[in-house]
């Protein structure tokens, strides 16, 4: 079951540019009066925020923006974003199992999923949901691509060959909503230190009903 709503539209990647923002961690931190000092992360899924400022925009760009929001009724749907700071495999794609974990090879006809896998000391493997299918995006067997049918959706994959030494290449989005009911702009082109920004924040998948 999904507990947010959402809307499968692209907020046009011209926002992107005026998006600040990043990764944030939830992390517990306890110190003892001794100075002894505990932390540990509350989840280990990081979630993106960002804030859209409208200081450099034109007013019909900030039209747009406004007229996206009140689409969307507010935060009550979410929508796809190309984040500023994350949206192609950057050589860390990988396919996993359902258990997450990543296989370097694949059978014809089963299904697997779309990740990214960190690695120095530890390894966070991270899901993608929302690939770009609009552009190129290949499941390649060492530098060669091979068939297979990949979700928009949800990111599984079902690849049409059994194949080794796998990886995938390609862009893709990030589930977000907006962080605020009310969009305030300003027009007034003299008071440009008052305006502020709209901002987002990514969702995880269980948000949408993926459990995988």
């Amino acid at each position: 079951m999904a507990w947010t709503n959402y809307h499968d539209v692209l907020l046009d990647a011209f926002y992107t540019n005026f998006a600040v923002g990043g990764p944030e961690h939830d992390t517990a931190t306890i110190q003892s009066q001794s100075g002894i000092e505990f932390s540990r992360p509350n989840r280990y899924d990081y979630i993106s925020r960002y804030t859209i400022d409208y200081a450099e925009m034109e007013d019909t760009r900030r039209k747009a923006l406004r007229a996206f929001h009140i689409l969307r009724w507010g935060t009550a749907y979410a929508f796809r974003f190309l984040g500023p700071d994350d949206s192609d495999d950057d050589g860390k794609g990988v396919l996993v199992n359902a258990s997450l974990a990543p296989v370097s090879s694949v059978v014809s006809g089963q299904t697997y999923y779309l990740a990214k896998r960190y690695v120095d000391v530890v390894t966070y493997i991270r899901r993608i949901i929302k690939p770009d299918l609009s552009q190129t995006f290949s499941i390649l067997s060492g530098a060669t691509p091979i068939a297979a049918t990949v979700d928009a959706n949800d990111g599984h994959v079902v690849p049409g060959a059994s194949a080794s030494s796998i990886t995938w290449a390609g862009h893709f989005h990030l589930p977000v909503k907006f962080t605020t009911a009310w969009n305030e702009m300003k027009t007034d082109e003299t008071a440009i230190s008052e305006w502020t920004g709209i901002g987002l924040r990514e969702l995880l998948p269980i948000a949408l009903g993926i459990t995988i």
